[in-house]
């Protein structure tokens, strides 16, 4: 069986490995324009992969407003 430190390294290994495909995480006008539609499908498929490779950014844009405040 799979330790939970074994898929621990795995996922570690693909974020790391996402990062250095990606020019840097999105910013947030960049979000901010994915989530209106206003980017080309180009540029949105961009900034998608660039949040899959940094989940916990992707987590505090998407996070409840409310919940900020």
């Amino acid at each position: 069986m799979i330790s939970k430190e074994d898929w621990d390294d795995v996922y570690r290994k693909l974020i790391a490995d996402g990062r250095n495909r990606v020019e840097g995480p999105p910013t947030f006008e960049e979000v901010e324009a994915l989530s209106r539609g206003d980017l080309t499908e180009e540029a949105a498929e961009r900034v998608r992969e660039a949040l899959s490779c940094y989940p916990d950014l992707l987590r505090v844009f998407t996070e409840d407003r409310k919940s900020v405040v």
